[in-house]
């Protein structure tokens, strides 16, 4: 479905809640961040070009003798957000508002470092002998880590940026879409991609070949146009987007690749650098 979320965007998302009728979905031509300009460093980037029409105009450029499409999908968490940083901050209030030893600091943050969900708080209801449900705890969760995350101006108006210059932008992200879908909106993300494909509710994860098919359907391509994945997790974001023929860039935030994995085209450290790295392309031969 086509969802609007800004003043000139227009995203489709796949694995997000239904539209309510006081909300309908509205249909607009993806532009440059809201009100149509860029912002900060990217405002007189060399690569920056007009939109230059209607969903399905998105540019091309040539890597040797083959075409690729300006396609771009990003992983969320740890890459466009600090969800580590997060979740640590998270425990900390949760162990003070169920009043619970700090020795469950270490355990929580285990528990909850790779995934999260409803059935997980399940699981620490009874581990913990708490009170509420285990959807009241889900639902704090939620609300707790929505307004915990930030995507910063800079990482915003370098989508934005990217837009502008032909690419479509679409979000990668494995997870239950009540949540994801909560932090892309409280993070300001929603209104400066195309699309947005969520695990739960596309029935395929990270690293399956069918997520990203999913994924960059939600933008309008197709994966045997080619494209980039960014993200920074090795096995699901990198390996799993070479298998899918994407080239890829590993966010790496200063860690040490694994040796037994085969390297990413890119590395880099941070999001921004990726978006940077992207917006240097040469058109005309493909290179980064």
């Amino acid at each position: 479905m086509m969802l609007g979320y800004g003043n000139h965007e227009a995203s489709k998302i796949v694995g997000s809640n239904p539209v309510s009728a006081a909300h309908p979905p509205t249909y607009r031509l993806a532009g440059c961040g809201v009100g149509g300009s860029c912002r900060g460093r990217f405002r007189n980037h060399p690569y920056r070009h007009p939109w230059q029409g209607p969903l399905g105009c998105a540019g091309r450029l040539k890597l040797g003798s083959v075409s690729m499409q300006r396609l771009v999908l990003f992983d969320l968490d740890d890459t466009l957000i600090d969800r580590s940083g997060a979740l640590v901050s998270w425990v900390t209030t949760f162990i003070a508002r169920h009043r619970l030893g700090d020795h469950v600091r270490r355990q929580l943050l285990a528990r909850l470092q790779d995934r999260a969900s409803p059935a997980t708080f399940g699981e620490i209801r009874s581990e913990y002998c708490l009170a509420p449900s285990p959807g009241a705890l889900w639902r704090e969760y939620r609300r707790d880590m929505a307004a915990s995350v930030a995507c910063s101006d800079a990482v915003l108006a370098g989508l934005a940026a990217l837009r502008a210059s032909g690419w479509r932008v679409g979000i990668a992200t494995n997870g239950p879409s009540d949540i994801q879908t909560a932090k892309l909106r409280a993070a300001g993300i929603l209104e400066h991609v195309d699309g947005v494909c969520i695990s739960e509710v596309a029935g395929a994860r990270k690293p399956e070949v069918a997520f990203f098919a999913k994924a960059a359907e939600a933008c309008d391509s197709l994966l045997s146009g080619g494209g980039w994945m960014a993200g920074d997790d090795p096995e699901t974001d990198i390996c799993g987007g070479r298998a899918a023929g994407l080239r890829t860039i590993w966010v790496g935030r200063d860690r040490h690749w694994p040796t037994h994995l085969a390297p990413p085209d890119r590395s880099v450290p941070t999001a921004l650098s990726a978006i940077e790295l992207l917006l240097a392309v040469d058109h005309s031969r493909g290179t980064a």
